[in-house]
């Protein structure tokens, strides 16, 4: 049984003992399976439909007669955050039946014919009386600054046909006669976002994302550190898209993660700049082993060679789990560039879980005014 990961189903493939693969990623089903906020407490990771069904259980590595020795797939539900059989139901379908199709089919048609295939079959668990769940798309947003710095173009994606996407600006809420969103919108200051999926005259998957415009924003990145692979998927400059990340979560794929690595960027401003704060948020959950930096310091330079410290905080250890955002006073009258370094905890204090290792620092989105 591999459990944490695939290399251990892989080592004992090798030696032609019968593995059942259940890693973590893709077969832990009381991860969130939404970024919506609003959607059940669950325990720590990611897993929306779409990544079960992707998942591949013949780990890449294996030659013909080792992967005979693959002998199948579980799926897993921890209770901790389930506390009745409607949740449990909630959590399992319908990613269950993408998981059944993952273990009996070899040559899969892919998600979207999936989705298609399924939609029939969810009035049947109505019939049922089973509480599943209808965060059935994996609805993505994506922001691209325009030639001019001046606005945003905002693409959205994940959802599959007969379900349509549809949007309201403004934080207002989503009716079955909201707009569809057939084309880019343009953002052109700070505002709130509500899209999800019309699905047989029902509104799912209903997210709300907020965006802002500031001095980050429309600054050219001349250097930052590259995020952990695992939590990267709004790209090494995702601090500075304009979408601000969950307040709640830090998986939701706006926050970036950097495993015991110091964040370090540069910005160049379009023009010289009189700066009157920095707003940084970073995310603390320390039973995933995430914690604010051990400090913060913000420089800034008319050159970009030479760097004077404007300001510096430490000591946050008080600080509650959760979405932690940090206000800096930055009284600089010039500058041109702006440099932030915050430094993560060398090693997680004993007494906590993952003593001793480095600790994870994850930041969102920095504002700049």
């Amino acid at each position: 049984m591999s459990w944490r990961g695939e290399a251990g189903g892989i080592e004992a493939a090798k030696q032609h003992h019968d593995v059942i693969m259940t890693p973590i990623d893709y077969c832990y089903f009381n991860f969130y399976q939404s970024t919506n906020p609003k959607d059940s407490i669950a325990w720590g990771g990611f897993l929306p439909l779409s990544k079960v069904y992707n998942y591949n259980p013949m780990p890449k590595g294996l030659n013909e007669l080792d992967a005979t020795y693959i002998k199948g797939i579980q799926a897993n539900l921890w209770t901790e955050y389930v506390t009745n059989v409607k949740l449990a139901e909630y959590m399992l379908f319908p990613r269950s039946i993408a998981f059944a199709e993952v273990a009996w089919t070899k040559q899969k048609p892919g998600f979207d014919h999936f989705v298609k295939r399924l939609v029939p079959y969810l009035s049947q668990l109505k019939a049922n009386d089973i509480h599943y769940s209808t965060q059935l798309f994996d609805i993505k947003i994506k922001s691209k600054l325009n030639d001019q710095k001046n606005s945003f173009q905002l693409t959205a994606s994940g959802v599959a046909s007969p379900a349509v996407l549809i949007y309201e600006m403004s934080g207002k809420p989503l009716t079955t006669n909201s707009p569809k969103l057939t084309a880019p919108l343009t953002v052109t200051q700070t505002a709130t976002l509500s899209i999800g999926a019309l699905f047989e005259n029902t509104v799912v998957n209903e997210l709300h994302a907020e965006f802002t415009i500031n001095k980050a924003t429309t600054a050219t990145i001349i250097h930052t550190t590259t995020p952990d692979p695992a939590y990267n998927q709004s790209g090494a400059e995702g601090w500075c898209n304009g979408i601000i990340g969950s307040s709640n979560r830090f998986n939701d794929g706006e926050w970036l993660g950097y495993n015991g690595k110091t964040f370090e960027t540069v910005m160049q401003f379009n023009k010289t700049e009189a700066l009157q704060n920095v707003q940084l948020n970073f995310f603390q959950s320390k039973g995933s082993w995430v914690y604010l930096p051990k400090s913060v310091e913000i420089l800034s330079s008319m050159d970009g060679v030479n760097f004077s410290l404007v300001a510096k905080q430490e000591n946050f250890e008080k600080a509650k789990d959760g979405k932690f955002t940090l206000n800096i006073a930055t009284p600089v009258a010039q500058a041109k560039y702006l440099k932030i370094i915050a430094v993560p905890l060398d090693k997680i204090p004993a007494g906590n879980a993952g003593a001793g290792s480095p600790a994870w620092l994850f930041m969102d989105e920095v504002k700049v005014n």
